[in-house]
């Protein structure tokens, strides 16, 4: 004997509950989607920062002038400059720029002058950093400084 029975098969139960689950994620990724668009777009150069490495080699401090030789090791990012940072025995520091651009593999001499030099106690230690390129036109990321630290002579 056939039953009057009234309800869904277990087919269209199961296709109306995955098309709900499917709008459901919409919906949230709707929501979601600007905030990992803002998150992104303040790191630019961020990657960069994370594959280019910079080591000092040796440097020279006399008076006001500098020359220091740093080596860049194997890592791709697009390098638009070095900072140097120069550490007194005292652990006063000072930072300076070069718009130097060092291949990977290969080392690098820069030279310059910095009134503050004069005012560092000996010995006088160098950390390098790089500055990569963030975007058009916008004044370059600097990365953390190098662990390696040479003494300057």
């Amino acid at each position: 004997m056939v039953t009057n029975k009234k309800g869904l098969s277990d087919i269209i139960t199961n296709v109306l509950i995955i098309l709900l689950v499917l709008v459901a994620i919409t919906i949230i990724w709707f929501f979601i989607k600007p905030t990992i668009e803002r998150g992104a777009g303040q790191l630019p150069g961020a990657g960069d920062c994370l594959t280019i490495q910079l080591e000092p080699v040796s440097c020279t401090v006399d008076a006001e002038a500098y020359t220091a030789v740093v080596r860049r090791s194997s890592g791709e990012g697009q390098l638009q400059g070095v900072s140097l940072q120069f550490t007194a025995s005292d652990n006063q520091a000072i930072a300076v720029s070069e718009d130097q651009v060092v291949g990977i593999g290969e080392s690098a001499s820069l030279d310059g002058t910095d009134a503050r030099l004069g005012d560092l106690t000996a010995p006088i230690t160098l950390k390098a950093a790089a500055i990569v390129k963030t975007s058009e036109g916008a004044a370059g990321r600097v990365c953390d400084v190098s662990s390696v630290a040479v003494t300057c002579t």
